[in-house]
């Protein structure tokens, strides 16, 4: 199912699985009578079968299990876990439910490249039904026979959801659909022809309807003991008004015919492209985000000495090359040596203009690392607060919001950024 956010697919899901009553039309068939297994696209969502899933050793379920690297305490250990570690137990607590309907939105949300191969392998290996809700172009294709399209239509000089059925994948859909905007566009226009052109006709046919009327009023200047005349100018009114009177009419009844197949013609919706122009103004401060070098323990966030990293070597390790952060697997790691839950950084800074990227593979710290810089950032400073950031790392509770600084240049943005989330963490260089 794919289309912009707000069109209902959602919705339409929900319906389809039976979680909400539908107003008119029926479903095919009953979900009451289906096992199905839904994984949401809100990460903190806690798996219904968790428990079942912890302790099922079985062999479908080790495949699961291996293929998407899931822990054996993880599911012991939920609220702890990265947004990539989530998402993925999610997605393997959902399919090892052996569902009848297995529903997926947004599988692919909050996780790395190789997470991502192995979520679309263990799709392709699920037999039943599969509905996924997806903006991920690849996975659609790697993994779904149809696809099912919300769209905007422009008809009868209003917009409205129109949803339409492809055969194959995204590529193959968008393909399909493309073409089929094509004729549309071609079927309107050549409809708007076809409406001009009886309308001119009809305007002809009123001229004619008048010449008729105006020689009416002529017949009066014969002389009325013109017998002869009077009659023959009667008989050729007679024959001028019923031929022209009918053919108005049906020249009426052609362009109501045409002006309705008109109205019943869509096309796409346009769609406005603009840019959003914040105004922020750079801080007069040089450094607004920093941290000493040391060791951000996993969950806490409470930060500890380089010297324990000698005795306990810790989990990942961040590399700070520039602009370029990199979280990593810590090579100094060997053996069954204990590891200490957390990330190793260098000292960290970052000034009024800062653009940073951080990256890593999910489950090695980039948001303890974000959330510590965040947490470091002076109360007087002036910020902003963003809720539901779920785009862009995991959530934290609505009742603590995260806090990013506004000490940018004014910045210009594409107006179809994923969400106002994805702009700010862009504009900080936190993403």
């Amino acid at each position: 199912m794919l289309g912009d956010n707000g069109l209902g697919k959602t919705t339409l899901l929900n319906i389809a699985i039976g979680m909400l009553p539908a107003d008119t039309g029926s479903i095919n068939p009953d979900p009451h009578g289906l096992t199905i297994a839904t994984c949401p696209q809100d990460n903190m969502v806690r798996p219904k079968n968790l428990d079942d899933f912890a302790t099922d050793w079985s062999p479908g379920t080790m495949r699961v299990r291996n293929a998407l690297h899931i822990g054996d305490d993880w599911p012991y250990r939920y609220e702890t876990l990265s947004g990539g570690e989530t998402k993925r137990l999610q997605v393997a607590c959902t399919i090892t439910a052996r569902p009848d309907v297995l529903v997926l939105d947004e599988p692919t949300n909050h996780v790395d490249g190789e997470t991502r191969k192995a979520i679309v392998e263990v799709m392709r290996q699920y037999q039943g039904i599969g509905i996924v809700i997806s903006h991920d172009v690849a996975l659609v294709d790697a993994t779904c026979a149809r696809c099912v399209i919300f769209e905007r239509r422009h008809t009868s000089g209003r917009n409205i959801t129109a949803i339409s059925t492809y055969d194959g994948g995204y590529t193959q859909a968008h393909e399909l659909m493309t073409s089929r905007l094509r004729g549309d566009e071609e079927s309107i226009r050549a409809a708007r022809q076809e409406v001009t052109r009886l309308r001119s006709a009809q305007a002809q046919r009123h001229q004619a309807m008048q010449s008729a009327y105006a020689r009416k009023r002529n017949g009066w200047k014969i002389d009325r003991k013109d017998h002869s005349a009077l009659d023959h100018h009667k008989w050729i009114e007679k024959q001028t008004d019923t031929a022209s009177g009918a053919a108005y009419r049906q020249m009426n009844k052609r362009l109501e015919r045409a002006q309705r197949t008109l109205d019943s013609l869509t096309v796409a919706a346009k769609r406005y492209d603009g840019d959003i122009w914040i105004d922020i103004r750079p801080s007069n401060r040089k450094e607004l985000l920093h941290l000493t070098e040391g060791i951000i323990i996993f969950g806490s966030g409470r930060m500890t000495s380089l010297n324990d990293a000698a005795r306990t070597p810790t989990q990942s390790i961040l590399h700070a090359d520039g602009h370029q952060w990199k979280v990593a697997h810590n090579p100094g790691m060997s053996g069954e040596k204990p590891r200490m839950p957390g990330v190793a950084i260098p000292k960290l800074s970052i000034g009024q203009q800062d653009h940073i990227g951080l990256t890593g593979a999910n489950g090695l710290g980039k948001t303890t690392v974000m959330n510590a810089l965040l947490d470091s950032m002076p109360e007087d400073l002036p910020h902003c607060r963003v809720r539901n950031a779920r785009r862009c790392w995991p959530p934290s509770p609505s009742s603590t919001p995260i806090r990013i600084s506004c000490f940018l240049t004014k910045r210009r943005l594409r107006a179809n950024c994923a969400s106002s989330c994805c702009a700010w963490a862009f504009l900080t260089g936190l993403s």
